[in-house]
């Protein structure tokens, strides 16, 4: 490049010849080059996430839980700890969150207790001593042991596994017992809106579908505690309002002056109103040769039949003159003023014997009795095991005459539609089937492959008759026994634990027996396993459907200890919709 002094301009310029273009083109295009590689290597990896801060209280869905989680309360997991809930709705923030509510909530055991799965990546435990005990623990993870100590405002613990995971949580103190709340996997992820509750699937794919309800008051003025209520349930609309009966060892009726909360969370429903009880014994009327040592009235079944209360009771362990069962006919609970009355009708016997049909009473629909069944108009449903002689291999339901009732009623005018064997001895062809999940059996043959026998399985609710267009036929609320049993363990059905089913026998079939065309032993229902409605606790012995009643299109049930109050837990009644 050639320089050239202008003398006149005080600058220097410098002038680009045609030959030097070419080197300015080289040099551009090398740039060029240069700026595409760069573009196409590959970036930098970023920087490291910052570690993720567990949170203090019960919101885990901060720092866990993109992979799954399980909450004591809501989600059954492996584990040999046993469920525990102890509040299913607060607002203390150290309860694990589940979308608006909080669970305060536990597996536990007084020694140890092993949860096991199968995952690879970060899990987080969290351990709540929600009752402030004090409590010490060790947590064993695949090798890994860890101490947590002063967890009453809740603690996480998170580590690696990889693969088939057991932790082992062991009570380092004599006093209490080992507790885990809850078990998340991944990060971080969002406030989880609580799942749709599960719906138990009836006959014909027909849905339970739960709308709401009221909570029963367990004790209020004369009324005893309805904790152990047993079976009985009735329903009627009287002033555009529903009456309810129900009952244990007396007759109470509430009725619905609140309307009925459709909040799933049984905490907001309404309390029905007590406006009457029936708590006097039977006493027997002049020339009544019945036995009152061996009579027991209490409401095993209560019906509504126009203006008339109808009891049914049984005895035990003995059958009362003439038979059992026996139904007993009030008019009325009540006189005006408040005193009782002694308006008893009964009471009408039947022949059949102590227990299989003393339990549960139906009024059947005037078009069904009519159609199919000559006008026997009353249902008898009990059956299943209860102690004592006489329990049944299964449900049982005797069908009946209600006008024609009597003391000694006329035979012509009762006949058994369902009645399998005695709950021992009795061949296996003689008794109800029912899953074969269960093990050194007590009064029942081993199962057949997939099918199973009633032995000392139990019947937990009166008859129910559905007459919906999806499903017609008699419904039971059932306990199942599960696994070992043993007769010196005194448990419901000698089982170390149960299942809930609903056992559905169809109309057609009731027919077939009724006209002689099929045995009552014969009769086989399908069973379905009751499905939890509620999030807040599981299914057991306590906390049961035991009262079922169909009206004005709609499945009512009592569950019996549903909701804590101070010493004892009352009773629910639930409103269902066939879907």
């Amino acid at each position: 490049m050639d320089r050239i002094i202008v003398p006149t301009e005080t600058r220097e310029v410098e002038v680009v010849t045609p030959n030097d273009l070419d080197l300015y083109k080289q040099a551009i295009i090398g740039l060029e080059s240069r700026v595409a590689k760069l573009e196409t290597t590959t970036p930098l990896p970023p920087p490291p996430p910052p570690p993720v801060t567990l949170p203090t209280n019960g919101d885990w869905y901060k720092a866990a839980g993109a992979d799954g989680y399980f909450i004591a309360a809501l989600h059954p997991i492996n584990t040999t700890g046993t469920l525990h809930v102890w509040a299913s709705k607060t607002s203390e923030e150290r309860a694990l969150a589940n979308g608006a509510t909080r669970f305060a909530s536990c597996w536990y055991n007084a020694k140890s207790f092993e949860v096991t799965f199968n995952y690879t990546g970060k899990v987080t435990l969290y351990f709540l001593d929600w009752d402030r005990q004090g409590r010490e623990i060790k947590v064993d993870i695949n090798g890994q042991s860890f101490d947590i100590k002063e967890y009453t405002e809740g603690k996480y613990l998170q580590v690696d596994v990889s693969g088939d995971t057991k932790i082992v949580v062991t009570n380092l103190l004599d006093k209490v017992n080992a507790t885990l709340s809850g078990i998340f996997f991944g990060g971080p992820t969002t406030n989880p809106e609580p799942p749709p509750p599960a719906q138990t699937v009836m006959p014909n794919g027909t849905k339970l579908k739960l709308l709401g309800g009221w909570a029963v008051p367990a004790n209020s003025g004369t009324n005893p505690s309805l904790n152990f209520m047993v079976r009985a349930l009735a329903v009627k609309r009287e002033s555009d309002k529903l009456k309810f009966a129900t009952g244990w060892g007396a007759l109470v009726e509430f009725t619905a002056d609140t309307p009925m909360s459709t909040s799933k969370d049984i905490e907001d429903w309404p309390w029905l109103t007590q406006v009457a009880v029936d708590n006097v014994s039977y006493k027997p009327v002049q020339d009544d040769p019945l036995d009152t040592t061996v009579t027991d009235p209490s409401p095993q079944g209560v019906e509504y039949w126009d203006d008339k209360v109808i009891r049914s009771g049984f005895n035990t362990y003995a059958a009362p003159v003439p038979n059992d069962p026996f139904l007993i006919v009030r008019t009325k609970l009540y006189e005006a003023d408040g005193k009782q009355v002694a308006d008893t009708e009964g009471p009408y016997g039947f022949g059949g014997g102590c227990q299989m049909f003393g339990g549960g009473i139906v009024r059947l629909p005037k078009h069904i009795a009519d159609e199919y069944f000559d006008g026997f108009d009353l249902l008898l449903p009990s059956g299943g095991y209860h102690s004592g002689q006489g329990s049944t291999a299964g449900a049982a339901a005797m069908i009946a005459k209600f006008d024609k009732l009597a003391y000694k009623t006329d035979p012509a005018f009762y006949r058994e539609l369902i009645r399998f064997g005695n709950f021992g001895g009795t061949s296996k062809h003689d008794r109800e089937r029912r899953d074969p999940n269960y093990s050194t059996p007590v009064w029942s043959p081993p199962p057949d492959g997939d099918i199973g026998y009633w032995a000392a399985d139990e019947v937990l609710s009166d008859g129910c008759f559905i007459d919906h267009p999806k499903f017609k036929g008699l419904i039971f609320s059932c306990a199942i026994g599960q696994g070992p049993m043993n007769y010196s363990w005194q448990t419901l059905t000698f089982a170390d634990s149960i299942k809930l089913y609903m056992y559905a026998y169809t109309l057609e079939d009731m027919v077939k027996v009724f006209r002689g065309e099929m045995k009552p032993y014969e009769i086989r229902a399908q069973y379905i396993e009751w499905i939890n409605p509620f999030d807040f606790r599981k299914f057991d012995k306590m906390f049961a459907p035991v009262g079922l009643k169909f009206f004005e299109g709609k499945l009512y049930v009592i569950f019996k200890w549903a909701r804590q109050r101070h010493i004892e837990s009352t009773p629910v009644l639930g409103v269902f919709e066939l879907e």
